[in-house]
């Protein structure tokens, strides 16, 4: 009711009030309207990634044009893979001395291969005959 109304007969001031729809009146005049119910959502449980497979990929492979028996290799791995040197026996304090002395193995069962046929005596094949290893840093070796 605001000022104005005063001076209005109580019938005027009837006529203006506004018409409560039925529904609400049928609820009574203190209750609001129910809402509606979200449906409950059913979590599901997070699906396990499928692991990868191992793998290993030569990134940057160099060589020096003046000596092209200097070079370099740059790996990139995953976790399957160092996971898997382990399980075959490789150990060493992080992933890159891991993979290193794999490398070294490879390298060395190339070497071997090559001589196979020939008449090369076993200790001209070890490792501190035919390869050299000097640590750069940061996980990275340079082999000649």
């Amino acid at each position: 009711m605001n000022i104005f109304n005063w001076f209005k007969t109580k019938e005027e001031v009837k006529q203006q009030e506004v018409e409560i729809p039925a529904a609400l009146i049928s609820q009574g005049e203190n209750s609001t309207p129910k809402k509606p119910r979200k449906p409950k959502v059913k979590k599901e449980k997070p699906v396990p990634l499928p692991k990868e497979e191992p793998k290993v990929d030569v990134l940057k492979f160099d060589f020096d044009p003046a000596n092209p028996r200097l070079g370099s290799i740059e790996l990139d791995w995953n976790t399957e893979f160092v996971e898997l040197l382990t399980k075959h026996g490789y150990i060493g304090a992080s992933e890159e001395e891991i993979v290193d002395k794999w490398l070294n193995d490879v390298c060395r069962n190339i070497v071997a291969n090559e001589y196979e046929g020939a008449n090369v005596p076993p200790s001209k094949l070890s490792a501190a005959n035919l390869v050299s290893r000097k640590p750069l840093g940061n996980g990275k070796s340079e082999i000649s």
